[in-house]
């Protein structure tokens, strides 16, 4: 918003000066707008902290001491100009008296606006953040160098704007006073023309432009206009000056650079023709050569020597503000953050450093042990699954397309075993691209862990949790990229104690956040959600996206007969009334309790759910699942059901005949078509009604999944 004002102001202001632009339509709105931004803006000053003066000040953000540094520097500034800003637009009329003095010394005063903001330095503070973006996004040098060189050409063109603006007002100055000035000839060329108006703003840009370059098209006709082409000529060599040399150390630049990576393409092409490679696989390898010399090359400490000159303050601060945000991508050290926020600090201090990979190095092997576990920040790498992969077979692309690999990117964890259980590398991890990694040394998250000593049992709970889960799954599928569980089922594998201690914090962001007033809109309240979190039916945990989720454990059987059909409940039928509700394909489950594992909860759904045929029920292997949605409880607040799936198969036997079973759920199913009919006719106008009831009538006329199609 402060650009695009400004970019406005920048520009409108002078030609209202030199045209006076009466405050009509469009230009009276927009003067109502910038003029309450900059009201806004003065009074945001008593909301905006600075740095003290001196080395190691920090950030003052008392709003006592923010008040008096503003008053006593840019207050009365900034106070001023909105006055004349105000003074402009409440005064502005048509008649020729002491009024219109006043709006046009009120116009005059508005081009401090501009200079105020120049000398405070509020735009190269929005033009270093557009280049940290830039950098940030790992473009090539020859594009940041096109963008330094297109910044140049706007400020060019807006010193010619200004140029222009004030050559006409100048002009019509020296009219008014000597009786001539150069718009009388360009009036007079002017006359018959539609834009009258546009035309003689082309002249002055034209004249602008040529008198920098050290032509004037248009001479002076008076002192004014004489003296204003002189000054105009001096800040023309001046800034062309500076121009000239700021692109001519650009293209120096660009063309080292070039030279550089034309000698490394040129020595590739010998060395590819000496040896007599395939044209196929030498074209492959100069293309994937030149596009990593494209890229830009990512800076570390030891490329920055001005880090030496911090204090051991800001940069242990600088440290801790690096490692935070990939830190954080964890569920489970954000949680932890938010319980102490000394955690992460104690662990940037203890166990954390940035390593940097080049392309073909090997971060670990197969087979070795793990002591570290890596944060990917930049770059791409592959984790080969099988086999001791070397760094010559993975230069070639084809080569590392046969092997059992994966890529690892930006954001990705690899081996986060090695910080709870005794762990061997599954596989090797070699760099594609530089990398930057964010190392976590086991023995540093340990020494962090220990300086929160109530921290000690839910980072106990939560490796038991993930011990269970790995001697629960497949050798087969455990590797260093899939830490062989998510999150959220193993927080629901830790004690009770330890799952409401971790969601405390949650239940802090619930109170105080922006899911409150939604959970006070829904059918439960925040209490209720406490009450189920103290009872250990629920846990809450933070998602991918940062939010706040609730945790439901559940398992279900899917039983399938002999002859292929699987078991599921399509509605409710109360045996009082007959009448029939709930109508959802589901499979029979029930949802864990606090004091029971998976395991438990699947005894109990035999035993309440299928009760009579239990004995003729033989269990199979368990799969989990996870799936995330609107909660339809807490309005707001979205809810992550862990299901356990169990497999399992009815024997078949005599004593086990489910044709009665059959007869009785066809004779339901009739029952509840006909009363869906009876429904939809209920639904009249109604249209969501009948669409509704339609949907469901369709869902029962077709075969069920329980016990008529395999």
């Amino acid at each position: 918003a402060f650009l695009v004002v400004m970019t406005y102001d920048s520009v409108m202001i002078p030609y209202a000066i030199a045209w006076e632009v009466r405050l009509q339509g469009w230009v009276a709105a927009a003067a109502w707008l910038t003029t309450g931004f900059w009201t806004l803006d003065l009074s945001l000053g008593f909301a905006s902290g600075f740095f003290a003066v001196g080395e190691d000040s920090d950030a003052v953000m008392d709003f006592v001491s923010i008040g008096k540094h503003y008053l006593r520097s840019w207050f009365l500034p900034d106070a001023v100009i909105v006055l004349f800003d105000w003074a402009s637009i409440l005064l502005d009329t048509d008649s020729d008296s002491y009024q219109l003095r006043i709006v046009r010394m009120a116009r005059l005063g508005r081009i401090f606006r501009v200079l105020e903001v120049l000398s405070m330095g509020r735009h190269d503070l929005i033009f270093q953040k557009f280049g940290s973006l830039v950098d940030a996004s790992g473009v090539s040098d020859v594009i940041q160098m096109t963008i330094t060189i297109v910044k140049q050409g706007f400020g060019i063109i807006w010193l010619n704007h200004c140029g222009c603006c004030l050559w006409h007002a100048i002009g019509r100055l020296g009219r008014s006073e000597s009786g001539q000035s150069w718009l009388d000839e360009a009036e007079a060329e002017s006359q018959g023309l539609e834009h009258t108006h546009g035309n003689l703003y082309l002249l002055g840009f034209i004249w602008s432009t040529t008198t920098m370059l050290g032509e004037s098209p248009t001479p002076g006709r008076n002192i004014a206009e004489r003296a204003f082409q002189a000054c105009w000529l001096i800040v023309g060599m001046v800034f062309g000056s500076l121009i000239v040399s700021s692109l001519a150390q650009m293209a120096c630049q660009l063309t080292e650079l070039k030279k550089e990576q034309t000698e490394k393409r040129t020595a590739l092409r010998r060395f590819l023709s000496q040896q007599k490679v395939d044209r196929v696989l030498s074209f492959a390898i100069q293309r994937e050569v030149a596009a990593r010399l494209s890229r830009s090359t990512r800076l570390s400490d030891k490329d920055v020597p001005t880090l030496e000159l911090l204090s051991s303050a800001l940069r242990l601060e600088l440290r801790c503000g690096r490692c935070e945000q990939p830190l954080l991508n964890d569920p489970l050290l954000r949680t932890f953050r938010e319980l102490h926020r000394g955690f992460l600090r104690n662990l940037c201090v203890h166990g954390i450093s940035y390593d940097f990979y080049s392309p073909g190095k090997l971060v670990f092997r197969v087979g070795q042990a793990a002591n570290f576990t890596y944060c990917v920040n930049f770059g791409r790498l592959h984790y080969i699954l099988t086999g001791y992969a070397t760094s010559e077979a993975m230069h070639d692309s084809w080569s590392a397309a046969l092997l059992n690999s994966e890529g690892v990117g930006k954001g990705a964890w690899v081996a986060q075993q090695a910080l709870w259980v005794e762990w061997e590398h599954q596989g090797t991890l070699e760099v594609v691209d530089t990398c930057e990694l964010v190392t976590i040394c086991k023995k540093g998250f340990v020494k962090a862990v220990v300086h929160q000593p109530d921290l000690v049992p839910l980072v106990r709970g939560y490796a038991h949790a993930l011990v269970k889960a790995l001697q629960d799954q497949d050798q087969e599928f455990i590797t260093d990229t899939q830490i062989g569980a998510k999150h959220a089922s193993l927080v629901l594998g830790m004690p009770v104690e330890a799952r409401q201690r971790l969601s405390e914090p949650m239940l802090e962001d619930l109170r105080g956040g922006r899911w409150w007033p939604s959970l006070l809109r829904g059918y439960h309240t925040l209490q209720e959600l406490e009450d189920e979190v103290k009872a250990g039916k629920c846990v809450l945990v933070y998602n991918a996206a940062g939010e706040v989720a609730r945790v439901v454990a559940m398992s279900v059987v899917k039983l399938r007969r002999w002859d292929g059909r699987i078991l599921a409940q399509v509605a409710k039928r109360d045996p009082s009334t007959g009448l029939i509700s709930d109508i959802a394909c589901l499979l029979p489950g029930r949802k864990c309790r606090a004091d029971e594992d998976a395991r438990s909860t699947f005894q109990r759904v035999l035993s309440e759910r299928l009760g009579p045929i239990r004995a003729h029920i033989r269990q199979g292997c368990k799969g989990l699942e996870q799936e995330e949605r609107e909660s339809t409880t807490y309005q707001g607040l979205r809810t992550l059901y862990v299901r356990h799936t169990w497999l399992a198969e009815l024997i078949e036997s005599e004593a086990c005949d489910l044709t009665a079973s059959t007869q009785t759920f066809k004779r339901c199913r009739r029952s509840l078509i006909d009363r869906m009919r009876n429904t939809n006719m209920l639904a009249g106008s109604d249209a969501s009604a009948a669409s509704s009831s339609r949907r469901s009538l369709a869902r029962l006329r077709r075969p069920t999944a329980s016990l008529e199609e395999p």
